[in-house]
């Protein structure tokens, strides 16, 4: 009851201010202190009158003309008003050529007991460690740790994934496998580091000994082959053996192929169709992806993209759904799938 008016002066002046320059940076249409009404009257598309064409055109014509729209949701909602809709299509490539890991390994260094990878003067990427698991070896391989994600493979086949964040250090050899010697293979890769705390000195790779244990038998595993990976930013594995896919690969590898450019844009790889691992597009890293999210796309910036020809190649520790990738407008960033 004993309150002022509150001051005021020019208050109108500096609204009319921040309006204006809201309109030059968003582009809209300047407000003139008049109701700004639309040359032609947008009409619904009504499916029972005919001529559905016709009146599509209708809607979608004087749209264009008086609307600026920020996003391609934008200009979907609006013509929804008028019971139009719209889908944005994307084109499309495969990647049409793989080189698997196993099959692409650099020269091998001979220890008896596995080490870290910073031991093999290796600080990122991946490293592949190989042995041979006894004839008729049987029970489980035991871990004392993997830092940070591992393949495990026996035989070139995939039996088990192990994860640093859920503690998973043992794998199971599978039942009734054949008799014989087999080949034990670990692609361990690193993850990143953390630069404080009790961290600060963590080690990558296999970061102690490998165990086969048979009930309440432990046999150390020996005479390993540690093949080191350490990948690149600014250009893809060289020397990768390429060839045409025939059948999609059931264990870790590269895959290559190209995509043309009319012009070049900004633009998000989308990585739904894949499981984990690193994406290069003209030799420039893009980083790291997995498909747990909440990313399921990576950032191409405009400057990476030539007009014409682009190599795309991509390196998945797991099996795609689908050796495809497409270019969207908008990112994904908060698709989780655990």
């Amino acid at each position: 009851e004993q309150g002022r008016k509150l001051r005021d002066y020019k208050e109108w002046e500096r609204s009319m201010d921040i309006c204006r320059e809201l309109e030059r940076k968003y582009g809209l249409l300047q407000s003139r202190g008049e109701e700004y009404r639309i040359s032609r009257p947008i009409t619904a598309v009504d499916c029972t009158k005919g001529e559905l064409k016709h009146q599509i055109a209708g809607v979608v014509k004087p749209a264009v003309q008086n609307y600026r729209f920020q996003s391609f949701k934008e200009f979907r909602a609006l013509l929804g008003l008028f019971n139009v809709t719209v889908e944005e299509v994307h084109t499309e490539f495969t990647l049409e050529e793989t080189a698997p890991v196993l099959e692409n390994l650099s020269r091998p260094v001979l220890d008896d007991t596995p080490r870290n990878m910073e031991h093999y003067g290796q600080g990122f990427g991946y490293v592949v460690y190989s042995t041979t698991l006894p004839r008729d070896a049987s029970g489980s391989i035991v871990f004392e740790g993997v830092h940070d994600f591992a393949v495990v493979l026996l035989d070139g086949k995939v039996i088990r994934t192990l994860d640093r964040r859920k503690n998973e250090t043992v794998c199971e050899l599978p039942a009734g496998r054949m008799h014989g010697e087999a080949e034990l293979s670990v692609i361990v890769e690193a993850m990143g580091r953390v630069n404080s705390d009790v961290y600060l000195g963590d080690r990558k790779g296999l970061v102690g000994p490998v165990v086969l244990q048979n009930g309440t038998t432990r046999t150390p595993l020996e005479k390993w082959r540690i093949h080191t990976a350490p990948l690149q930013n600014d250009q893809a594995p060289a020397g990768l053996g390429f060839s045409p896919m025939t059948v999609l690969p059931d264990q870790p590898a590269y895959y290559r192929g190209w995509f043309e450019a009319d012009e070049a844009k900004d633009t998000f790889l989308d990585m739904r169709n894949w499981g984990k691992g690193v994406v290069w597009v003209n030799g420039h890293c893009l980083g790291r992806f997995w498909n747990i999210g909440p990313t399921q796309t990576m950032y191409l910036p405009a400057p990476w993209i030539v007009p014409g020809r682009n190599e795309v190649v991509v390196l998945d520790l797991l099996t795609p759904s689908k050796p495809a990738l497409q270019g969207l407008e908008n990112p994904i960033l908060d698709d989780c799938r655990e």
